[in-house]
């Protein structure tokens, strides 16, 4: 396959970032497959289409919408956007899409995932990234465009020319829609800063229902945020082998990300919105679990981790 051609992409999860991906791939000239597992909703994504609303106007793109995997040809790309609790039954949805040819790129939040990818991955390549794409999901099919940030995307270990291709394409794809994408050697860098973020944000702003940017206006929540941070910065310490940059650079970029989405809702506070479940696992207990194998104590983030556990058990009930 050159760099030239069009791919065929599967994007697992019609969540906000799936279906905004679904949209730009779709308008880049790619032939796009949203894979649900509802049925249902398929259904009516296929009549209605994905609506995607910026500053200007919104936009329609009918990518085809399936719930079945097994009656679909193999794939060039396989993205995942789903939430990280459900990778293993994602992964194990794109099993009938896999061939040599191809190549799964999680896109997803979090860390410690990766094993069920790689175990219906044998075959075919395995990449990795994060993106700073901002969506919110109004309803099934439409989004609003919320934010453009970076995306940043590699493989997880040694790929052949015909997969970096495929990378190569869907870059340029994401550059055509005016979304910056690049590839990189070590794409597990990236996803540890973006992991800090979410420490530093995630958890805080779900038990607290402070916006992003509220974190810094109260300084027990500016304290625990650099706690729980820091503890994260020596797990990284250990698992990269060194920092990209020093303790200090990293606390003050996640310091910048809360000012930068000072307005925003986390993730994790949309999942309270909802009474849903959240991916505390693998954000501050990844790290947690992480640093039970290095011995490093991350007695905040535990905290974090119990009593957003405990809150979303009781169904986020007000008193």
């Amino acid at each position: 396959m050159s760099e030239t051609e069009n791919l065929k992409i599967a994007i697992i999860g019609p969540g906000a970032i799936g279906c905004l991906l679904a949209h730009g791939l779709c308008l880049a000239g790619h032939r796009v497959t949203l894979i649900d597992y509802r049925e249902d909703r398929a259904e009516r994504i296929n009549i209605s289409g994905i609506n995607v609303i910026d500053e200007d106007s919104g936009n329609v793109q009918k990518p085809f919408c399936s719930a079945h995997t097994d009656s679909l040809p193999h794939q060039d790309l396989i993205i995942l956007t789903v939430k990280a609790y459900n990778t293993r039954e994602a992964a194990a949805s794109a099993i009938p899409l896999i061939s040599p040819e191809t190549v799964i790129l999680t896109l997803q939040n979090g860390m410690g995932y990766e094993h069920h990818i790689d175990t219906v991955a044998k075959n075919c390549s395995v990449a990795a990234g994060t993106t700073a794409l901002g969506a919110t999901l109004l309803e099934e099919g439409t989004v609003r465009l919320a934010g453009i940030g970076p995306t940043v995307i590699g493989f997880r270990g040694n790929a052949q020319k015909r997969h970096i291709d495929v990378l190569n394409s869907l870059a340029k794809a994401f550059n055509k829609n005016r979304w910056a994408c690049s590839l990189v050697e070590n794409p597990d860098i990236t996803r540890w800063k973006k992991l800090m973020a979410n420490i530093g944000i995630n958890a805080i702003t779900a038990i607290s229902c402070l916006k992003n940017g509220e974190i810094l206006m109260f300084p027990d929540a500016t304290k625990l945020q650099q706690s729980a941070v820091m503890e994260a910065v020596a797990v990284m310490e250990q698992s990269l082998g060194e920092l990209p940059c020093d303790s200090e650079e990293i606390v003050w970029q996640v310091q910048e990300i809360i000012r930068s989405t000072a307005e925003n809702f986390s993730s994790m506070l949309q999942d309270r919105m909802r009474r849903a479940r959240t991916e505390i696992d693998y954000i501050n207990g990844f790290v947690c679990d992480a640093g039970g194998k290095y011995d490093i104590s991350t007695p905040v983030n535990q905290t974090l981790c119990r009593i957003v556990r405990l809150l979303s058990a009781s169904g986020w009930r007000t008193c």
